[in-house]
């Protein structure tokens, strides 16, 4: 049985671990920034009514998580949008990224929110269909960036509350 929750500080190891194991899934290396425990330390501890981490368990073990996270600093439509990222490990619990998103998803539709932004690696195929089957509309592609190789080409996607 998968239970979810949300995410406390002391899932910040797992969380870190999840998204460098995801991104070596995604891209085919491991993303590597200089304070990215830092950072996903204070995407747990600025969370809000609105902006969220939750982690999905299996027999008390992380399985996965899933973030909506604000997209803009403006703060006339910061409380209207979100990006959504979610991450989980290969394992043999199938369903996990689609209950993360639906309870995202959920909880987001209780607040303000009107928006939930999505980037997808061309390559994730996967995510792709989870996100069409909850209804989430593509709306644009975005080419990788050739400054930064870790920046692949994606897809953009929304969901509308």
């Amino acid at each position: 049985m998968i239970d979810i929750r949300q995410a406390t500080i002391n899932d910040l190891d797992h969380i870190v671990e999840i998204f460098r194991d995801g991104s070596l899934q995604s891209l085919g290396f491991a993303v590597e920034e200089p304070d990215l425990l830092g950072y996903f330390k204070n995407c747990i501890k600025s969370q809000t009514d609105t902006f969220k981490i939750w982690v999905a368990t299996a027999n008390e073990k992380i399985i996965g998580w899933q973030s909506v996270l604000p997209t803009r600093v403006n703060p006339f439509v910061r409380p209207y949008y979100g990006e959504s990222s979610t991450y989980v490990t290969l394992s043999e619990h199938k369903g996990v990224a689609t209950a993360l998103l639906e309870k995202a998803m959920t909880e987001a539709s209780k607040t303000k929110l009107q928006y939930i932004l999505g980037y997808i690696a061309i390559n994730n195929g996967a995510m792709k269909h989870i996100v069409e089957k909850l209804g989430w509309q593509q709306v644009g592609q975005i080419k990788g960036s050739e400054k930064n190789f870790t920046s692949p080409n994606v897809y953009l996607y929304v969901c509308h509350l």
